[in-house]
């Protein structure tokens, strides 16, 4: 399981002796995460993929509609007051250092960044040089929408393109 995966048992081990009353609750989590963590020919015994969809339904059963008022406005757009730009940083340190196999990028639906792909120009000056030159990695979706329903109107292109993904095919 690899060096960090025993550092991080014996910092464990080490907060339990000082925290006593963490005990039983702690020793039932690490056999579970070890459970989950035990590998068979390398590879881990759960499937990322499935986590990710299992944990999909229950977020969805569970908070979104138990709670359809909050996400009704949330979905029709928010306007943070802060913002953190740590993501590219976070991936980076969970790739280098931590040995991450499995980094999952997720949209959402009325994705802005959708929007800004099927609206920018393929050619010619950006009024926003990261956004555009971002948004642009999706350029095979957006050619695959194109082609298939470029007369529709523009919220059910974008809409055809978050299902399409950056490689074009719809799955």
């Amino acid at each position: 399981m690899g060096e960090s995966y025993d550092q991080a048992i014996e910092g464990l081990k080490k907060l339990l002796r000082e925290k006593q009353e963490l005990g039983p609750v702690a020793a039932a989590k690490i056999g579970q995460i070890t459970a989950q963590l035990q590998t068979v020919d390398g590879k881990p015994s759960f499937d990322p993929v499935d986590r990710i969809k299992t944990g999909f339904v229950k977020f969805k059963r569970e908070k979104y509609e138990t709670n359809p008022a909050l996400y009704g406005e949330l979905a029709k757009g928010q306007s943070p007051r802060t913002k953190y730009a740590g993501v590219g940083a976070a991936v980076e340190y969970a790739v280098l250092h931590l040995k991450v196999e499995y980094i999952v990028v997720i949209g959402h639906s009325a994705c802005g960044g959708i929007k800004g792909l099927m609206t920018f120009p393929d050619e010619g000056p950006n009024s926003t040089d990261f956004i555009e030159d971002w948004v642009r990695i999706g350029k095979p979706a957006k050619a695959k929408v194109l082609s298939e329903c470029g007369s529709a109107p523009l919220p059910e292109q974008c809409t055809h393109c978050e299902k399409c993904g950056l490689s074009g095919r719809a799955d």
